[in-house]
């Protein structure tokens, strides 16, 4: 596949103000169908899709990655190619299962697994104000309120920003933490200077 569908994307969604995450995963999933078909998508009926999102079901992915998929592939041939005889894609409905909850105890054990005091503010920040990964890498000094025991959460899900509640229990730590730093510093940062990636984040997270 050309690099002249890949550059036609990116200029598209970024046009229509889609977020650099939402780009960069609409493309994974057109060079991926790609790859399974060896041809063009253009050249793609609607069986060879739906064979495509049968087998990626199959591969035991979630309801709401085949829905990406779905969606990545209904903006390629409606927004690109604007195909007006596709049909675009209905997408699966959501699984239902309920989100895992901690007790006390177990966050407390859950924190204290962690190597050094930065990785466990970065997961009792992220468990307490019940921010995602990318939501607590992203956190700047000025996003927090330790007077009002609050953070702002800038450019969230859907681009909005949102207030949330920092707890008590992790407002001294979070001081000693910023006392040095300038406001639009970030709050996490790596030894080698600059945030700490989602990819080191999810590392911390998945160790504990």
């Amino acid at each position: 596949m050309g690099g002249d569908l890949i550059s036609i994307l990116r200029r598209e969604m970024k046009l229509r103000n889609y977020s650099p995450r939402t780009i960069e995963a609409y493309i994974r999933v057109i060079q991926d169908i790609y790859n399974y078909f060896k041809k063009h998508p253009r050249e793609l009926s609607d069986n060879d899709i739906k064979d495509y999102l049968l087998s990626k079901q199959n591969q035991g992915l979630s309801s709401q990655t085949i829905a990406l998929y779905a969606n990545a592939i209904n903006f390629l041939f409606t927004e690109i190619y604007h195909k007006t005889d596709f049909q675009k894609i209905r997408h699966p409905k959501r699984s239902k299962k309920l989100p895992v909850v901690l007790n006390r105890n177990e966050l407390k054990e859950l924190f204290e697994q962690a190597n050094n005091i930065k990785h466990k503010l970065v997961l009792q920040v992220a468990y307490c104000a019940g921010l995602r990964v990318s939501e607590a890498v992203r956190l700047c000094v000025r996003d927090i309120d330790i007077g009002e025991n609050t953070i702002t959460v800038r450019q969230g899900k859907g681009n909005k920003d949102r207030l949330t509640l920092l707890s008590k229990n992790i407002a001294h730590s979070l001081r000693a933490l910023l006392v040095e730093k300038e406001p639009d510093d970030f709050v996490f940062v790596s030894q080698q200077g600059g945030r700490i990636t989602e990819a080191t984040a999810q590392k911390i997270f998945y160790s504990c």
